[in-house]
């Protein structure tokens, strides 16, 4: 991957534009992507109620096996707003992050098909006493109207790791298709976690993950 981001001088009312551009290639569970992304952002200046707006191409070229290249493009506006009620923004211990995200693209000159993509993402953070915190994480998605194939990986879902449902690889959940795992246009992930902290740096912890995406629910 290789990319980079300039962010410009706040604008009168605090807000902050920033452009950036990206390249990434990856080669994940039998799916070979080249991935560019361009974007425009306008984001507040609030971190408690952070609020953006971004418009952004995205193109790929994707294989599969030794099949053909699939190439999809795509041009989306999207809004976002992260609602942070935590104890603090590096390191939190105590309380919740919610987000939510909706885009729009139309068809046309860059898009095949309209589509509309909607996430959104809650943790919550509980201590008890000094050493046992709880943690819950929900995450959903949906990609409206655009079928798989002309949708860019980007916009699409998978799961597994390390920051989804762990004891899965990287990505490694999704679509079959001719042997590999692809990106689908619904996800749903839940975490429930139960940390001990041994000391203030290292803990250790049980926990359950679940979820998956597809195609359908």
């Amino acid at each position: 991957t290789v990319g980079a981001d300039v962010s410009l001088p706040a604008i009168s009312n605090g807000w902050r534009p920033s452009v950036g551009a990206h390249y990434e290639r990856t080669d994940i569970a039998g799916e070979l992507d080249n991935k560019l992304r361009l974007d425009g952002r306008l984001t507040s200046p609030q971190k408690e109620d952070e609020k953006a707006w971004a418009l952004s191409y995205l193109a790929d070229q994707q294989r599969i096996a030794d099949g053909p290249v699939n190439n999809r493009q795509a041009l989306i506006a999207s809004t976002s707003y992260t609602m942070r009620r935590i104890d603090n923004l590096v390191a939190p211990s105590r309380g919740y992050v919610a987000s939510a995200e909706l885009g729009a693209g139309l068809r046309g000159v860059i898009n095949e098909e309209s589509l509309v993509r909607t996430v959104a993402h809650v943790t919550w953070l509980k201590p008890f006493d000094r050493r046992w915190l709880a943690v819950l994480r929900g995450q959903v998605g949906q990609v409206f109207g655009a079928s798989r194939d002309t949708v860019p990986g980007d916009l699409l879902f998978r799961a597994g790791g390390d920051q989804s449902v762990r004891g899965y690889a990287f990505n490694s959940l999704g679509v079959a298709q001719n042997g590999a795992v692809v990106g689908g246009r619904v996800m749903a992930v839940s975490s429930a976690e139960l940390v001990y902290n041994i000391t203030p740096q290292w803990g250790a912890a049980l926990f359950t993950d679940a979820g998956n995406a597809a195609d359908a629910w």
